[in-house]
């Protein structure tokens, strides 16, 4: 099952060096080079759903990294367009603040995301699972955002 946790914005960046336009549409950014942290093809994903939604297939110019601390790390190395959530706002703001990375404008807007919880049927669940699944999703309900669900300043 799916419980959805909260929405969440997002947001293109590219690295410091980056000599282009910072103002670009869709399909001048299917022609650039991108860092994902999810699998290209998980149909779920922002960056699947961002191509998708205006109708074109993905960039085929695709690096795909899975681990957080090295993703931040390559987005700002690298001449990619690489996409932050509003959990990583924080850091993506120092990065852009002291030069290391520039925010892109998408024309269209980017369209946000949602965090879902994914968890086997709840009858299936030890009670300890259930009432952690309550637990979260009262927490994150309660606090009316995502604000303490932020990666670590790395």
């Amino acid at each position: 099952e799916l419980a959805p946790l909260y929405e969440l914005g997002t947001t293109l960046a590219v690295s410091g060096r980056y000599q282009g336009a910072l103002d670009l549409n869709v399909e001048q950014l299917r022609e650039m080079l991108w860092l994902v942290i999810d699998a290209a093809v998980d149909k779920g994903s922002f960056f699947s759903h961002l191509f998708a939604l205006h109708r074109l297939p993905p960039p085929a110019r695709i690096l795909r990294c899975s681990s957080v601390p090295m993703y931040i790390e390559l987005a700002r190395r690298l001449d990619v367009v690489s996409m932050w959530t509003d959990a990583g706002l924080a850091v993506l703001g120092k990065r852009v603040a002291d030069g290391t990375m520039k925010r892109l404008n998408l024309r269209e807007g980017t369209p946000g995301g949602r965090l879902c919880l994914a968890y086997p049927k709840a009858d299936l669940m030890t009670t300890t699972a259930r009432d952690f699944v309550v637990w979260l999703r009262t927490s994150v309900r309660d606090t009316g955002s995502s604000d303490h669900f932020t990666l670590g300043a790395g």
